[in-house]
This record gives C-alpha cells, sequence and structure tokens, in this order.
C-alpha cells in the first residue's frame, strides 16, 4: 500500500503543479497536444482507450494496487466518456465534448465535487479563453477562473488575463524569441511582477526547457524538461515539483500510429516508482 500512494501522490503532483503553474504550457500547448490527440484517435478509429497506472512491484507482505482509467468515444466522435477508478473505492467520470476536432467542455463529478471546464475558440481556430468552475458540497462552496488569451499579428499570444472569482485578475504578458517561440512569461498583479517563467527550444523549435525564477532564492530553477525521440515525440520528461529538491523521470514509448503504449515513473535515484501502460480497441 505504501508504494501505492507514492506512486499516486507523484501522479497528483504532476496533475496539481500544470494546472496552476505556467499558463502557455497548460492551457495553450496542453490544449494543442490534447486536440491533436484526440485526431489521432479519429483517424485511427480508435474507440476505447484502457489505461492502467501501477506502482513498481510491491516488496513482499504488501498490497499491490492501482488506478484503471476507461475511456469510451461516442458513435459520431463528439464525446468522450472518461470512468477513473482507484482500487481503494474512490471513483470518478468525466464528460469531454468535441466540435470541430477541438475540445470544447470538459465535466469531471467525483464525490461532492463537480467541476466543469468551457474552451472558446476564434473564427481561425485559435484558443482563446478556459472557463474553469467548480462546486464542493462538503463545504458548500464554489470556485470559478477565467482566461482569456489575446494574440499578436504573428498569431502568439501576447496577453493573458487571469480572473479568480471575478474581482482578482492577475496579467500574464509574454515575450519572443528570435525565433517566434514564447521565450517569457511574466505574471504581474497590482503593477508589480510576483512569477517569471522562462522557456526554452531546440534547433527544431521544439520546448526543451521550463524555468522559474524564483524571488526568494534569486536564482533560475527548472520545473520541466523534455527530450524527444526520432519522430518528434516526447520520449522522456524531468518534472522537479516546486520547492522540492527532488524530481522525477518520465520515459514514454510509443507504438504504431504514434499512439502512446506506456509511461515508467523514475524517482531521482533511478528507481521505478510506477508504470502506465495504454490499450486501444477499434
Amino acid at each position: 500500500m505504501k508504494i501505492y500512494f507514492k506512486f499516486l501522490s507523484i501522479v497528483l503532483i504532476g496533475l496539481v503543479q500544470q494546472a496552476n503553474a505556467q499558463f502557455y504550457f497548460s492551457d495553450i500547448l496542453s490544449n494543442q497536444t490534447a486536440n491533436s490527440n484526440y485526431l489521432n484517435f479519429k483517424n485511427n478509429k480508435i474507440r476505447k482507450i484502457t489505461i492502467t497506472n501501477t506502482p513498481a512491484t510491491a516488496k513482499e507482505g504488501e498490497q499491490q494496487d492501482g488506478i484503471t482509467v476507461t475511456q469510451n468515444f461516442s458513435a459520431d466522435w463528439s464525446s468522450l466518456k472518461t470512468e477513473t477508478n482507484l482500487s481503494i473505492g474512490m471513483k470518478s467520470t468525466s464528460t469531454t465534448t468535441y466540435k470541430n476536432n477541438k475540445i470544447v467542455k470538459k465535466e469531471d463529478e467525483s464525490k461532492n465535487v463537480n467541476a466543469v471546464v468551457d474552451y472558446e475558440y476564434n473564427a481561425a481556430g485559435k484558443f482563446i479563453s478556459i472557463y474553469s468552475a467548480s462546486d464542493d458540497t462538503s463545504v458548500n462552496k464554489g470556485f470559478y477562473e477565467k482566461h482569456i488569451w489575446m494574440y499578436d499579428a504573428q498569431g502568439q499570444p501576447a496577453k493573458m488575463l487571469k480572473i479568480k472569482n471575478g474581482v482578482d485578475t492577475t496579467t500574464i504578458k509574454f515575450f519572443k524569441d528570435e525565433q517566434n517561440n514564447i521565450a517569457e512569461e511574466r505574471w504581474m498583479n497590482a503593477g508589480k511582477i510576483i512569477e517569471t517563467y522562462y522557456y526554452y527550444y531546440n534547433e527544431k523549435n521544439m520546448l526543451t526547457d521550463i524555468v522559474k525564477f524564483n524571488l526568494k532564492v534569486e536564482k533560475m530553477l527548472p520545473e520541466f524538461l523534455f527530450e524527444y525521440d526520432e519522430n518528434n515525440l516526447v520520449s522522456k520528461m524531468t518534472q522537479i515539483p516546486f520547492g522540492s529538491s527532488n524530481y522525477f523521470v518520465w520515459h514514454y514509448a510509443y507504438g504504431d500510429k504514434n499512439l502512446k503504449l506506456a509511461d515508467f515513473c523514475y524517482s531521482k535515484s533511478g528507481e521505478l516508482l510506477g508504470k502506465t501502460e495504454y490499450a486501444y480497441e477499434q
């Protein structure tokens, strides 16, 4: 059981960090990846996806637990239903809705918590806003946040407004490098810089590093590092949770049609912590 919770905590840390960190990465790039994956599934007529997360082999006397995710597309590919089951008894469901080959809504439901995310695009297909709302019935408390994206003449993000609960607005400004890549993400609130992230790329203009300038220690700290295979797919990702001296390394394996087959998560010391396997049905 100890190994299971260790691996589960790593998965959750990754989700939380991605959801609350660099907005160019978590909003724009992640949205592009999700839409690209959807189109790949649709073009290859993948109707069902089974995802199994398991910790590394438990020692004698320890229980082997895991997470199973089952995804099913509707007949017309307009929606995807996802069911997540944890062996400890927790369960959640979500429905993702698509239009014009892009995500337009995601609805999540788990014990006491309901969440909805709406995505909006302009006539050119550019992602322009994301609206997130959640309601926790156990404490009778709601939360919502909207991100409004603005672009420059070259089609790159220039500014984003993050509006929390309708009253707290943070302005995020973006600056480009000589190759027109987003190189800096600067958060400002009440006229003060509160966070700065830097993006670095390889010779193919593919993202390799996301680095944060930490005001407290006054130095650059990496948060994500990426490596790619011969098909330009991410083959390795190093994730350094904020404020931690530890880090996790994820290796990815792909099969035919660029469909992911497995993820492997390793600790800083090289210990295999767990793996995720993917199975597809047409």
